[in-house]
């Protein structure tokens, strides 16, 4: 799987209330660590819209795969002072996407509770290296 190719898996041990099967990506802070992430269909389409309605915000230099924390340049009062911008492939459709530290934390403790799902889907050591 590439880096920032997003693909539906799913939920191994769905709890009550909880999705079917989640967007699953590889990605990584430009210049870091790599991470996977499990979105929601909602999240996803929240992400993009948030990228269309801020496109002033968004890091052009990204690739596929990579985000970076970006300064929310047209801040309105309740707003964060700085988005998370990634770009994403989704069917072979480029995304760029703007979350909130607040949305980055849920998707991260998410992947906390969702391991099996991780370990399920992400591919094996030597895929990784031709990444």
């Amino acid at each position: 799987m590439s880096m920032g190719d997003i693909k539906e898996v799913k939920n191994l041990n769905q709890k009550f209330g909880s999705n079917s099967s989640y967007l699953f990506c590889k990605v990584q802070e430009q210049h870091g660590e790599e991470e996977y992430w499990l979105l929601t269909p909602r999240e996803l389409e929240e992400f993009v819209d948030r990228a269309l309605s801020n496109s002033e915000d968004l890091d052009w230099g990204l690739d596929n795969g990579e985000f970076s924390f970006v300064s929310n340049n047209w801040e309105k009062s309740n707003e964060d002072s700085f988005y998370i911008c990634a770009k994403v492939c989704l069917d072979e459709e480029d995304m760029d996407l703007l979350l909130t530290q607040e949305d980055l934390d849920n998707i991260r403790y998410r992947v906390e509770q969702n391991q099996e799902d991780i370990e399920a889907n992400k591919e094996h050591w030597l895929f990784d290296l031709f990444d």
